[in-house]
């Protein structure tokens, strides 16, 4: 009942919403605590504390005048605004959706991996510095090591602003800047 008095119904669920008087999120979590997982609420309360510059900011120190400036950590805030996006897009889906991240024995890690049922459907990875070879390098390995273990092949690089499709170790990758992929929605349910 509590529910349906917050959230009306599945089509009326947006991310805004859930943060209405910044009530709303510990209320969402309290009505799905069954079906939410660890790692969702932990990337959603990331972002909320993001305006704390120990988790969105660094501090940089002016060595001619010793005056302290603050430059964003794009890199951090793009990843929480997937992970908000892809938590409404799956509450808003009737399919058996399910969020994860993948970490290897070599620290290779993908920010996103995305299971309908038993499978392994998406694979994504946010970067906001794609043009860096070397981040490039390890980003792509992280994704096509993670490809090969789950058996997935639907390979996403959501970036600030390259867009593409390229081969890297025998696999397609598609690469869309964060824009784009918050208008166009992303997961197929």
């Amino acid at each position: 009942m509590l529910q349906t008095a917050i959230f009306p119904s599945k089509q009326t669920l947006t991310v805004k919403r859930i943060f209405e008087d910044n009530d709303n999120w510990e209320q969402f979590c309290l009505n799905r605590k069954d079906i939410l997982r660890n790692v969702e609420v932990e990337e959603v309360n990331k972002m909320l504390s993001s305006k704390n510059k120990s988790r969105g900011y660094f501090t940089y120190q002016c060595e001619c005048c010793g005056e302290f400036k603050f430059s964003e950590n794009i890199g951090d805030l793009m990843e929480n605004t997937v992970a908000v996006e892809l938590l409404r897009q799956i509450s808003n889906s009737n399919s058996r959706l399910e969020m994860y991240y993948w970490k290897d024995s070599q620290h290779r890690e993908v920010d996103f991996v995305i299971k309908e049922g038993a499978d392994v459907s998406q694979l994504r990875q946010v970067c906001y510095d794609i043009d860096n070879p070397k981040t490039k390098e390890r980003e792509l390995r992280s994704l096509v090591g993670a490809a090969k273990e789950l058996n997935c092949s639907d390979l996403l690089v959501i970036t600030w602003d390259h867009e593409d499709v390229e081969e890297f170790k025998g696999n397609n990758i598609r690469f869309m800047p964060l824009w784009k992929w918050l208008q166009e929605g992303d997961l197929q349910y």
